[in-house]
């Protein structure tokens, strides 16, 4: 939010439903918080009334929750990205940034990964966030919305502590216990990005009014264990 702020001085509002707050966000003046869930059309375009560009981070995402519910997964991911371009639309507000994924869309694909391998969702989690990015692509091309769906690799850094991804896993499990859990050898790799890094793409995608796909990663893979 303060980079948002920073380079265009704007006002922000934050349309969130409150079910999982994590208590980092400070309220200064420019933000503003609307209660209200992606699943209600009607609440999302009043809640984008007026903006000039829409960062889209709302979403289930959590792998074994979407395969034990993936009725849930599917409205919240897949209905409610529809549910913000429908509003985009209507209310004509002409760019989006839109939260994707990598590892869920593509499945187990060898290294180097990028936006031309073809998707193949082992997860309803993943089949939903590519549904999205199927949408925003469509918008984009039917209505000339400004969509780019960004897929985030494995995020860390300062206010995560709502993630459940590995670094902030380990750092709950240190503060818990002391200790962290490594499953498997600990050589798997991923790539990680920092959450400075992740806002600056954010900014950038507005900024050159980006459409289209696109993996915003570091680059570089990092085994579990040094």
């Amino acid at each position: 939010m303060p980079k948002l702020q920073e380079r265009f001085g704007a006002e922000i509002r934050i349309f969130d439903n409150m079910s999982n707050p994590s208590g980092d966000l400070t309220i200064t003046d420019g933000i503003h918080v609307v209660e209200g869930d992606v699943r209600d059309d009607a609440a999302v375009r009043k809640a984008i009334k007026g903006m000039d560009a829409v960062v889209h981070l709302a979403a289930h995402t959590r792998v074994i929750d979407s395969i034990e519910d993936p009725q849930i997964n599917f409205n919240i991911n897949t209905t409610g990205t529809f549910n913000i371009l429908e509003a985009m639309r209507q209310e004509d507000v002409p760019s989006l940034v839109n939260a994707s994924t990598g590892g869920a869309i593509l499945g187990e694909v060898p290294p180097p990964i990028n936006e031309d391998i073809a998707a193949k969702p082992a997860s309803p989690y993943g089949a939903s966030k590519l549904a999205g990015e199927g949408y925003c692509w469509a918008y984009a091309q039917s209505y000339g919305l400004k969509a780019a769906s960004l897929r985030f690799s494995n995020i860390y850094g300062p206010n995560s502590r709502r993630k459940s991804s590995v670094v902030a896993a380990f750092i709950k499990n240190i503060r818990e216990t002391g200790a962290v859990t490594v499953y498997g050898d600990g050589t798997q790799t991923r790539d990680y990005l920092f959450v400075e890094d992740l806002t600056d793409g954010i900014v950038r995608a507005i900024e050159a009014s980006a459409a289209g796909t696109y993996q915003l990663g570091f680059g570089k893979p990092t085994s579990v264990t040094p």
